[in-house]
């Protein structure tokens, strides 16, 4: 995904994600509901059910990796932090826009 900035007053393209990433997310929203419908239809789809569930499983043990050795925007030290970090963020909160993650998301999605 692209963001444009407008720090300077000067539009600019800035990177957020790479492909990998992107391709990632995107192949996960179309297994989990291929997953849930072959769930629903049951009988002979199940099978095509335990297949999707390898894939997610495949998919996420990809993104684990990618996550460390990854590019930079695609690495978990972009936006995992401490508590200490998320409460300093919170306290300076602010409505302006930021690429990437804030360092909240982690928790976020931890719990």
């Amino acid at each position: 995904m692209d963001e444009t900035s407008n720090v300077t007053g000067a539009l600019q393209r800035v990177k957020v994600w790479d492909l990998p990433v992107r391709i990632f997310h995107w192949t996960l929203v179309l297994l989990i509901a291929f997953s849930w419908w072959s769930g629903k239809e049951g009988g002979n789809f199940m099978q095509y059910h335990m297949w999707s569930r390898d894939a997610i499983l495949t998919l996420v043990l990809f993104r684990r990796v990618w996550g460390f050795c990854g590019s930079s925007s695609a690495r978990f030290t972009g936006f995992v932090r401490g508590p200490g970090a998320v409460f300093a963020y919170l306290r300076t909160y602010s409505m302006q826009a930021r690429l990437f993650h804030t360092p909240d998301v982690f928790f976020t999605c931890a719990f």
